[in-house]
């Protein structure tokens, strides 16, 4: 009987996971894994899931209800399939959101050590995690490249050789993704990267064209436009391509070098299967986006009237 209940108890809970865009596209086992530790929590109007300054030591998934969530001066409602803490934690901050029940709600607890060691423990929940910041972030960025200045943007520095394999893995180093990551991941990349020397009004890829690699441009400028006709410069030392092909979506924007160029071609095939060997590199990329994201939205809350 008590085993009875307990199972359809867990079911619930793979159930409510499953509701979350965060989390439908996990299989059974993966899913299991989370349910297995969370907790199903029916809060009434009035509840605090969390208080300003509280430690960031769990995270809630809304099933159903709504729940005010302020961030510094702003507010924002969230409804069904909304995440309370879970963004935050992943960008690395230690301070939970205040959070407040306004509508009766059915959410899923999940300890914060729980969602951490769970991208460890599953090579799937990795992939998705990543595939769906990368989404968010291109959703936020009007798909294109981070905006700047075009007083910002610089052609970088031209070389007339194709550098080393150790040449490679310094400049891999310069990236926050991979200045700490393991030698030998590392060299597994540098290897296959490959260089391109390309002339002026060479077009990389077009709108919706299937998202094979990225690449990083040693030297050059390349004008990047969206379906609506926006366009960002991206010029030396920056990437261009590699949040479509994590997000594992078409190109979202038209990519033409408006200069001679210098560009270091990644497979996304390559990155992936390194990411899986190496979990502790897929946690940094995942954090940077996740901070990206977080850094973006709180600049836009912070820009509203």
């Amino acid at each position: 009987m008590l085993g009875d209940i307990a199972l359809d108890a867990l079911r619930d809970r793979m159930l409510v996971l499953r509701t979350m865009p965060q989390f439908a596209a996990l299989d059974e086992e993966d899913l299991m894994l989370l349910a297995e530790r969370a907790h199903l929590v029916h809060a009434p109007a009035g509840s605090v899931l969390f208080r300003e300054g509280a430690a960031l030591d769990r995270v809630f998934l809304l099933a159903e209800g709504s729940v005010r969530v302020t961030r510094g001066s702003r507010q924002v409602l969230l409804d069904e399939g909304g995440e309370i803490g879970l963004l935050p934690l992943f960008a690395g901050r230690e301070l939970a959101p205040a959070a407040l029940v306004v509508r009766d709600a059915t959410l899923l607890e999940l300890p914060a050590e729980v969602v951490l060691s769970s991208f460890y423990d599953s090579v799937s929940i990795a992939r998705n995690t990543i595939r769906l910041a990368a989404q968010a972030l291109l959703e936020r960025r009007d798909h294109l490249p981070p905006r700047t200045d075009d007083s910002e943007v610089v052609v970088g520095t031209w070389h007339d050789r194709t550098p080393t394999l150790v040449e490679k893995m310094l400049l891999m180093r310069r990236s926050a993704v991979w200045a700490r990551a393991n030698l030998d991941a590392i060299a597994e990349v540098a290897r296959h990267i490959e260089e391109l020397r390309l002339d002026p009004g060479t077009q990389l890829w077009d709108i919706g064209e299937h998202a094979t690699h990225s690449l990083r441009i040693e030297y050059g400028i390349i004008a990047c436009t969206n379906a609506r006709g926006e366009t960002v410069r991206v010029g030396g030392g920056h990437m261009v391509g590699g949040l479509d092909a994590l997000a594992s979506v078409g190109h979202s924007y038209r990519a033409v070098t408006e200069t001679k160029a210098i560009l270091f071609r990644i497979s996304a095939a390559t990155q992936i299967a390194v990411l899986e060997v190496h979990p502790q590199i897929a946690a940094r990329l995942r954090s940077e986006l996740s901070r990206a994201l977080l850094e973006e939205q709180e600049a836009a809350d912070s820009a509203q009237p």
